[in-house]
């Protein structure tokens, strides 16, 4: 799925490293977006980062992030 009304707009995605994150995050990426891309698992939103951004139009910033914690949001 494109999401061409995003192109060069900023996104901000949490839960990026599971399945339906990294998918909806390819999602934007293949549409050109800029993704902020959030989870608890920091190497593995490291590595997607890193892959994404050699793949996809768009790019990915990964910010190691645990939303249920108000201190780290």
């Amino acid at each position: 799925m494109k999401y061409d009304e995003f192109k060069g707009k900023i996104v901000l995605i949490t839960g990026i490293a599971g399945g339906i994150g990294t998918r909806i995050t390819e999602d934007f990426l293949c549409s050109g977006a800029t993704v902020i891309g959030t989870d608890v698992n920091g190497q593995r939103i490291q590595e997607l980062s890193e892959k994404f951004n050699n793949t996809y139009e768009g790019t990915c910033h990964p910010v190691k992030m645990d939303v249920t914690k108000s201190a780290e949001i």
